[in-house]
């Protein structure tokens, strides 16, 4: 079981440590079980991928974390950067698949917490994936997330959480190899309710965070990963409307924000745009 867990009604939960939880009984179990597998599915994908760099970056630049930096990543769709066509989609597409492990225990997480919006989302996804031609969809099963952005090594005041397309819930977890030199996690809601435990922010954590609530991270020793996994903008109306989507493209997943720009996005903000391989 996670070492410490809690909730705050429709808006927040912590579990610390609780990534691997959902594969405790099989034979190979260890407490970093998903966590090492995904770091090293990180290290190969961002052997082709340039990261963008992030502004107001809190995080000082040493030669322990030269490389750092975000970017945005489609999960259902094809997009002009990771289609079947571009010189990075066997890279990007195995490290969907090798990351598969790690998206179902967030995936499994959000739906014991969500069960009415998890299925909503499930369906709705399954509904988007059939009406895709075979040539324009991302075959690997992403769970309830159309979207991720990855970043590395970046430690910011607290923002709310972004991709291209709005998302009611966003699910993060953290990898790597990294102790904090100053504040851990930092979410100014939390400060309204004083008996609430320490969220470490630390490898294997789950967060899950409601639209709008800020984020951000103290600075830190060593290599840090940060993946938000982004919920489907689904309700029961978008959902009756599921097939009039279908038919103009399903959901928007652009591949560039609009506030994002040369050299990463603006003050304070996570988005940036996608770079192209090095």
């Amino acid at each position: 079981m996670p070492q410490s867990e809690f909730r705050i009604a429709n808006m927040f939960s912590y579990q610390e440590k609780a990534l691997s939880e959902f594969y405790r009984g099989i034979s190979t179990f260890r407490d970093s079980f998903i966590e090492d597998g995904a770091i090293l599915a990180l290290e190969e994908f961002l052997k082709f991928i340039t990261l963008v760099l992030v502004q107001n970056n809190l995080q000082p630049l040493c030669v322990a974390n030269l490389r750092r930096g975000t970017i945005l990543l489609p999960f259902c769709v094809q997009t002009q950067n990771f289609n079947e066509g571009s010189l990075w989609w066997p890279a990007f597409h195995t490290f969907l698949s090798n990351l598969v492990p790690l998206i179902h225990s967030l995936d499994s997480s959000f739906g014991s917490e969500h069960p009415a919006e998890y299925e909503r989302a499930n369906r709705y996804l399954e509904n988007l994936r059939s009406s895709q031609l075979v040539g324009s969809r991302i075959d690997v099963r992403t769970g309830c997330f159309l979207s991720m952005r990855l970043s590395k090594n970046v430690a910011l005041d607290p923002v709310p959480l972004t991709s291209s397309h709005s998302s009611p819930w966003t699910v993060v977890t953290l990898a790597g190899g990294y102790y904090y030199t100053a504040e851990k996690m930092k979410i100014p809601i939390l400060q309204k309710y004083p008996d609430t435990p320490v969220v470490y922010g630390a490898p294997g954590d789950i967060l899950t965070i409601r639209s709008g609530v800020s984020v951000g991270s103290g600075t830190f020793v060593g290599d840090r990963y940060q993946l938000e996994n982004f919920l489907l903008p689904v309700t029961e109306t978008d959902e009756a409307n599921t097939e009039k989507s279908n038919e103009t493209g399903g959901v928007d997943c652009k591949e560039e924000s609009k506030d994002s720009g040369e050299g990463g996005g603006k003050r304070g903000s996570r988005a940036g745009r996608l770079a192209t391989p090095s």
